[in-house]
């Protein structure tokens, strides 16, 4: 399969599983909530992302720490445009960015997207609150099946421990998936 959409766990199940697999990531499509900061609110796009996506893929940051910058829940990586509609040059990292006029997310980042990417994003909020936030409960994100929330919205990168993947890497992935998942 050459598409990049799976069942949410499929990237952390085949680091567990698979010793060629060093790291993986993941990244949802997005929500549209209500993005605001004092007065400014609009509704933006948010994916939300592990942390481990900003060791994989090089987003160059403009403020901020790439190494923890996703780490905690409700923080949030802003595009600099973005950045730019909020806060004043060199103001977002450490401010709050309320969603849905509720809940308080911290910016933990500000990047420049490279026009040379596929992933155009305006927020990248951690993936870890989908699990720890009340405005995502019951929203499991270990679902396996077409039946879970959104199960065929993420994004799923790996890397390998070698450059080239060994010849029956798919195969044996696919079989380890069908033996545990079905």
């Amino acid at each position: 399969d050459e598409s990049a959409r799976y069942a949410q766990p499929i990237g952390p199940f085949l680091k567990q599983h698979m010793p060629e697999v060093e790291e993986s990531a993941r990244i949802r499509q997005p929500l549209h909530p209500l993005i605001g900061h004092g007065q400014v609110q609009h509704y933006r796009p948010v994916h939300f992302a592990d942390a481990t996506l900003l060791r994989l893929l090089y987003l160059p940051f403009v403020e901020g720490d790439p190494a923890t910058a996703l780490d905690a829940p409700r923080s949030m990586v802003l595009a600099r445009e973005v950045a730019a509609v909020y806060f004043p040059p060199g103001g977002a990292v450490g401010s709050t960015l309320l969603w849905d006029n509720n809940h308080a997310y911290t910016v933990t980042g500000v990047v420049d997207i490279p026009a040379d990417t596929h992933l155009d994003f305006e927020i990248l909020a951690s993936y870890s609150t989908l699990d720890t936030g009340a405005e995502f409960a019951g929203w499991p994100t270990d679902a396996w099946n077409p039946g879970g929330q959104g199960w065929h919205l993420v994004f799923t990168y790996v890397r390998l421990a070698t450059s080239q993947p060994p010849a029956d890497f798919s195969d044996r992935a696919l079989a380890l998936i069908e033996r545990h998942h079905g």
